[in-house]
């Protein structure tokens, strides 16, 4: 795996490079201040760096704040974020830096924190975006800087190009008005981190050559897998199969462990709950029969589960593995499933 690291300021550069030295990917830190645009722009320095950005604060939200939980005083926000010095940078796209250099590839994966400028930067490279099979950017609630747009034009633009909204992260919320401690209740979002997986269908259906599509729907089965989305690697894989993904040449460790998951996934009776037409028609055998149907599989299935459950902690894909005994916990209670099947996931587990 290949990470590039992207850092505007370049007296951040060596210790970057310190802290990734003993990673067993490559990195590669580049000293890029990445923008929607390439050219001069004005680059504001916050009072608290992570606030650092190429848009103005948001004046007209100076009393907003966030209880951050780790420090113990209000996170006034604007008072974090205006500027404290003004400078002109150098601002290149991704799509450029990758044209210039050969070291830096087109990403399979794109993580954006950039303080307002994430849907610019975006917008700005569509070869990046295009390639991109899953990117996690942070987005507002409310625009933090002059002009910046919120997660309802990030999520649109998203979506129309090929991708799926997946989940918000850990929402940070936060008052327009301040009152003091005991009048405090319910705050509004103010910011957090989105993810998006591509549609597998937009994968399947382009143009390109049979290697290189099943090449992506593999890149994105791992990705899906890596937060948790069983279903959408699975979904993944089987359109990976028309372009025969499990014939490519590829012998590394991301390969050889999707290559696992696919074979036990095929273990798994193919078990589902009654669609909603299907248990409203004339023919539908009831819950009563579908139970009965699992409890004729409970071997195979319980089986099949533990096995999964294995594969994806031996490979520390422990999201997903939580996420997949949290559904089977979920399906058992709502379908009344024998209680073995819950407990099939859980071998050796405390």
């Amino acid at each position: 795996m290949i990470n590039v690291l992207y850092e505007a300021d370049p007296a951040c550069i060596a210790e970057i490079e310190a802290l990734n030295r003993d990673r067993p990917a490559k990195v590669i830190v580049l000293n890029e201040c990445v923008s929607g645009t390439g050219g001069a722009r004005t680059f504001r320095d916050a009072h608290h760096g992570y606030g650092s950005s190429l848009l103005e604060a948001n004046a007209r939200l100076r009393s907003l704040y966030i209880p951050a939980h780790w420090i113990d005083y209000d996170y006034t926000v604007y008072e974090a974020i205006c500027a404290r010095s003004r400078r002109r940078v150098d601002t290149r796209t991704l799509d450029e830096i990758a044209a210039a250099r050969a070291e830096v590839p087109l990403p399979d994966f794109i993580s954006l924190d950039t303080q307002g400028t994430e849907l610019e930067i975006l917008r700005g490279s569509p070869a990046a975006v295009d390639a991109a099979v899953a990117i996690v950017t942070e987005v507002e609630f409310v625009p933090l800087y002059e002009g910046q747009p919120l997660f309802g034009e990030v999520c649109a633009f998203l979506v129309e190009r090929g991708f799926v909204f997946a989940r918000l992260f850990r929402i940070h919320e936060g008052s327009l008005h301040r009152a003091p401690i005991g009048l405090r209740g319910n705050g509004i979002p103010v910011t957090t981190d989105a993810l998006f997986l591509r549609h597998p269908g937009s994968i399947a259906g382009a143009a390109g050559a049979e290697g290189d599509k099943a090449l992506r729907l593999a890149k994105l089965a791992f990705f899906s897998l890596s937060q948790g989305y069983l279903e959408h690697a699975t979904w993944a894989l089987e359109e990976a199969e028309r372009d025969r993904w499990r014939e490519l040449a590829i012998d590394e460790p991301w390969y050889r462990f999707l290559l696992e998951f696919f074979a036990l996934s095929k273990r798994f009776p193919a078990l589902m709950p009654e669609t909603f037409a299907e248990r409203h028609g004339a023919a539908s055998p009831g819950k009563a029969a579908f139970a009965a149907r699992v409890a004729h599989e409970i071997a195979p299935l319980t089986e099949a589960i533990a096995g999964m459950q294995d594969l994806l902690r031996e490979h520390h894909f422990d999201e997903a593995a939580e996420a997949m005994l949290r559904m089977v916990d979920i399906d058992q209670k709502r379908l009344g499933l024998p209680a073995a099947l819950a407990q099939g996931g859980r071998r050796g587990e405390g």
